[in-house]
């Protein structure tokens, strides 16, 4: 029969089956394997967890430099520019890293603004029971005025002439 024959001029390749060559390589071959859903969280929480400690150690940071502003007490008109710059940076250190934490996806909404006001409002309790103990060394110090006062104006009575 005419078509029972091969034909000489078709090339080897048409003449090879069309299966899949398995020793060549597929460009799939490199991918890693899939992790597991497990790992896969395992590995964001840790990297959240490392993100949260480390604001927790800028915060720990600002919140020292910001109490060492607060406890210095130069006068005002005694400051240089060193101290007066110190401020400025420290305050823009606190702002950028409020905003960050408002910023970041993985912290509470409002967490950065959340934690500056609760810094300010330790440091306003700090500030009010240091102007305490200074009403109450103010009124110690009135009241031993006072009965200094009252010492010296009794012997001036005393003296006084008796009429009688």
């Amino acid at each position: 029969m005419p078509f029972d024959e091969e034909p000489d001029d078709l090339n080897e390749e048409v003449k090879k089956p069309l299966l899949k060559n398995f020793g060549q390589k597929s460009m799939f071959d490199n991918t890693v394997p899939k992790k597991s859903n497990q790992e896969i969280l395992d590995k964001k929480a840790k990297i959240i967890h490392d993100k949260s400690n480390l604001y927790k150690k800028r915060a720990a940071e600002l919140m020292r430099d910001f109490n060492k502003i607060m406890q210095d007490k130069t006068l005002p008109e005694n400051k240089n520019v060193f101290g007066k710059n110190f401020e400025i940076e420290i305050l823009s250190n606190l702002i950028k890293f409020a905003e960050e934490l408002n910023n970041d996806p993985d912290e509470n909404e409002g967490y950065g603004s959340l934690s500056i006001i609760t810094m300010l409002l330790k440091n306003s309790f700090q500030q009010r029971d240091n102007i305490n103990v200074l009403e109450y060394e103010i009124f110690k110090i009135q009241n031993k005025m006072n009965s200094v006062q009252i010492v010296e104006q009794s012997p001036a009575l005393d003296k006084t002439p008796k009429s009688g």
